[in-house]
């Protein structure tokens, strides 16, 4: 039985992959490849991004199947006192 804390994020991450599936294939010309080394895997997973750029958390979740068994997917930042000082960012992140 899931938890009510998962219900939330499933919900709005499950809204936002539509929209967001369809932008990054067409505008962004997204490509998946190695979905078949996540089968047979057990949730829960971490997936450990290389932060090649602030996309992660939009690219992740829209690389993964809509009816993934990994969603809900949850971030971990630094502490917020770490971006007081880093301008926009302060208000997205900690």
């Amino acid at each position: 039985m899931k938890k009510l804390y998962f219900i939330s994020p499933l919900i709005l991450q499950k809204i936002i992959w539509i929209p967001t599936n369809i932008i990054l294939r067409f505008f962004g010309h997204l490509e998946i490849h190695g979905m078949e080394n996540l089968k047979g895997l057990n949730s829960p997973v971490i997936f450990a991004c290389n932060h090649s750029s602030e996309m992660d958390p939009f690219f992740v979740p829209a690389s993964l199947p809509f009816f993934s068994p990994f969603s809900p997917i949850f971030y971990t930042s630094r502490e917020s006192k770490f971006y007081v000082n880093s301008g926009w960012r302060k208000h997205f992140y900690g």
